[in-house]
């Protein structure tokens, strides 16, 4: 065995072989693989040398050895009478204990917990080290723990209803008796449900607009029913059931995008942007919802006795953005390999190495792999198996103690002839005692991963309604965004560099660049009179960090536009369609710098 001391350029090495008198090596699901080293050194040679201190300054150096085909890096020295214990740690975990800058990135779709966790592997790799990473369901989407809508007692806040003056209509015509009966019955639903007003105003647009606030058995192909649902789609659905329908369209919604009431206490989202993604309708933009916005408000203010919306503002929590971080918690640094470990904490999942490759991944995928050995109780090489078995339980963990046998932690083992333990485990945890040449292991069932951890939720006064936007400036940005999003012609790169950006129209083939140049620049945003190059952005553009309103996210290669209000979510020239482009899904942040105007 060599010790190699990397503190000065020239490498010092001491080879330490003949000295060494025991060898423990161990490897686990939770934790750093280990290495300990015992040798004899009755004159404290290793102690005394300048191996282990070059510049003398009090402080153990950064020596490594290889040991059965790892590299390994010193932590720690025990020196005690004629002896002295090395430990050593795998050195892809001391090479992830070096970054701990903090950082933090959104959990949005299409960012899992398991990309932020190799976005900290890519971090050590761009500094020009070569560690893998592996995670079976890096691109799946993980589920989110939700709380439930509650819901009020008809008799805690009284039903309402309309006035027999209310002069009301539906597409142009009066209301008849059964419609306003409908409509009745859908509010108050609304209202048991703390509704807020634009959850109720997009009901109301969506029951005028898909059936004319009646409720026929037959519509469109199978659809039927008040919100004209599909029956074909929605097997579990009594289309027909007013009460039914509504309350699935305030808490459930029908694409997957949550209900109406979730999008109005979280989102700045218009009446008919909420309706459209409830309902999921054939016109993208909701605009066959907003053309019967008008008629909308006059039915919910008539049932509210209402003339300004914002008297039905209530107090309510809505979600915080949750992020993935490294750092920030209890305040104090965190480098990545103690972030991995806390992150897959948080979901029960599992963060170790196999080699020099970061493994990231449930419980069950592993079990699910081929075990790697069959064992009997009896076999000549396992010298013992133990557990507790308690009264009506199943046996949860066990022991096995083999010899000359090489099993890897994450791996499985099936155990046969040990009675309740003769099942397929779970390698937890192995201790190899490399001079006696026996392995203790600890063996474990597969745990169940937890749900994402649900936002946090603050109480806020949630407003009747507010306007879309809340700057003058931000709304000048996504008109300008809207025009290009109509008007382009496509992508092109290095379009729009060079004339000057006032006497460029919205229908300019653009690159990344310059079309965020434009439309910044449109909006009061951008003082420059040409575009600028995505690399700018990065490093001048306003103030660092995310906006209130808006984030621009920009690197060397690419830059493009996180919005913060309204139905969209980002502005960019990277997406499934040719051009810039305004989207309603979010993307990964990772590997891009955020810079904000000031104030927005």
């Amino acid at each position: 065995m060599i010790l190699t001391s990397r503190k000065t350029r020239r490498a010092s090495r001491m080879d330490i072989q003949g000295q060494v008198t025991g060898v423990v090596e161990e490897e686990g699901l939770e934790g750093a693989p280990t290495l300990t080293v015992e040798i004899n050194d009755p004159t404290w040679r290793l102690t005394n040398s300048a191996l282990l201190d070059t510049d003398d300054d009090g402080r153990l150096d950064h020596v490594e050895t290889s040991y059965g085909g790892k590299a390994w890096a010193l932590v720690k020295v025990s020196p005690e009478e004629e002896s002295l214990t090395l430990v050593f740690e795998h050195r892809v975990v001391t090479i992830l204990r070096r970054y701990s800058k903090r950082i933090k990135r959104r959990r949005v779709p299409g960012y899992s917990r398991a990309m932020f966790v190799r976005d900290l592997v890519k971090e050590a790799n761009n500094a020009g080290h070569r560690i893998e990473f592996k995670s079976p369901k890096m691109l799946s989407a993980q589920k989110i723990a939700k709380g439930q809508v509650p819901r009020r007692d008809v008799g805690d806040v009284g039903e309402r209803g309309f006035s027999h003056n209310a002069k009301l209509t539906v597409k142009g015509n009066p209301a008849n008796r059964k419609q306003r009966a409908i409509a009745t019955d859908a509010l108050n639903v609304a209202h048991q449900l703390h509704a807020p007003y634009r959850a109720q105003l997009a009901l109301m647009e969506a029951l005028i607009t898909e059936n004319s606030i009646t409720n026929g058995a037959t519509g469109d192909r199978d659809s039927g029913g008040v919100l004209q649902l599909r029956r074909g789609i929605h097997k579990n659905v009594n289309v027909q059931d007013v009460e039914h329908v509504v309350t699935l369209f305030l808490t459930k919604g029908f694409t997957g995008q949550g209900g109406a009431i979730t999008l109005a206490n979280t989102t700045t989202k218009s009446a008919h942007a909420i309706a459209q993604a409830v309902q999921g309708s054939a016109f993208a933009d909701g605009s066959n919802y907003k053309a019967h916005e008008a008629e909308a408000r006059e039915w919910v203010k008539a049932f509210h006795l209402i003339d300004d919306p914002n008297e039905l503002d209530i107090t309510g929590t809505v979600d915080k953005a949750y992020y993935f971080t490294r750092g920030e918690v209890g305040g104090s640094r965190e480098d990545s390999w103690a972030s991995m470990n806390r992150l897959a904490g948080e979901v029960n999942w599992r963060i170790f190495l196999q080699g020099n490759t970061v493994v990231y991944i449930e419980d069950n995928d592993l079990y699910k792999s081929a075990p790697k050995h069959v064992l009997s109780r009896v076999s000549p090489r396992v010298t013992g198996v133990g557990f507790d078995w308690d009264q009506g339980k199943p046996v949860q963990e066990a022991s096995l103690t083999i010899q000359r046998i090489d099993i890897e932690a994450g791996t499985t083992v099936e155990i046969a002839d040990a009675g309740p333990a003769s099942v397929r485990w779970l390698v937890w945890n192995v201790r190899r005692d490399r001079a006696s040449g026996f392995s203790e292991i600890t063996l474990r069932s597969p745990q169940k991963a937890d749900l994402e951890p649900a936002p946090e939720r603050e109480t806020v006064t949630l407003s009747g309604d507010s306007s879309e936007y809340t700057s003058d400036k931000y709304a000048s940005l996504i008109s300008a965004m809207r025009s290009v999003d109509r008007s382009t012609p496509g992508y092109l790169y290095g379009g729009g560099h060079g004339p000057k950006l006032d006497t460029l129209g919205a229908d300019t083939r653009f690159d990344c660049s310059s079309s965020t140049s434009w439309a910044l620049k449109k909006a009061g945003l951008f003082d420059p009179d040409t575009a600028w190059v995505s690399g700018e952005f990065a490093s001048k553009f306003g103030r660092p960090g995310e906006g209130k309103l808006f984030t621009v996210w920009a690197n060397a290669n690419h830059v493009w536009v996180e919005l913060k209000q309204g139905p969209y979510k980002r502005f960019d020239t990277s997406g499934r369609r040719n051009g810039a482009h305004l989207y309603d899904q979010m993307r990964s942040t990772g590997g891009f710098t955020p810079r904000h105007a000031k104030g927005m």
